[in-house]
């Protein structure tokens, strides 16, 4: 049987653990939109000569 007080660290980890989780899902579905919203695909071959001096 656990203690009060493991019970409540083992409930902090689980909500811990869940929230970051969710949040990690969340920037990347972000991250996803911004990439589609803007076409950006990062392809060194489509650099011009232009871009490449810089």
């Amino acid at each position: 049987m656990l203690s009060q007080e493991e019970v409540e660290a083992f409930q902090n980890m689980i909500v811990n653990l869940l929230s970051a989780n969710a949040e990690e899902l969340e920037e990347r579905e972000n991250h996803r939109k911004l990439e589609k919203n803007y076409g950006f695909v990062w392809d060194e071959s489509q650099l011009t000569e232009e871009d490449e001096e810089k």
